[in-house]
């Protein structure tokens, strides 16, 4: 009738079953001395990373690292990259493009995605009608 199960007193005597954790936090561990990257706000594009080298463990994904433009930084981890990581988007993104060939694009992509008309209002009348 009500399309859910109505609880009872008798409900409070049965044991619940353990649901699983759904937001389990999760710490990253890294040694003092690794080397990883780090993101750079006070670059000009705002994008850039920078080699750090972890110094100590601060806290629950927090570390304080030695930057070449900061000495002691304290950075989350999801602010630091692995350096291969860094490296292979660096390597994508940085292919040179020789002539006229365009460079490679991803699975399921194609230039005509990326194109577009001159004009590409679509809320514009070519022919408007004045009465």
């Amino acid at each position: 009738m009500f399309k859910r199960i109505i609880r009872t007193k008798l409900n409070c005597l049965l044991e619940e079953p353990d649901d699983p954790v759904v937001n389990k936090s999760s710490v990253k561990l890294y040694e003092e001395g690794e080397e990883k990257y780090t993101r750079d706000y006070k670059a000009k594009n705002g994008r850039s990373w920078e080699p750090a080298e972890i110094q100590k463990f601060h806290g629950p994904n927090l570390y304080v690292v030695k930057t070449n433009t900061v000495p002691n930084k304290l950075v989350h981890t999801s602010q630091m990259k692995s350096n291969n990581t860094v490296q292979k988007l660096n390597n994508i993104f940085q292919k040179p493009v020789s002539g006229r060939q365009k460079p490679e694009m991803g699975f399921g992509q194609t230039w005509s995605n990326f194109s577009r008309p001159k004009n590409s209002r679509s809320t514009r009348n070519e022919n408007p009608v004045y009465k």
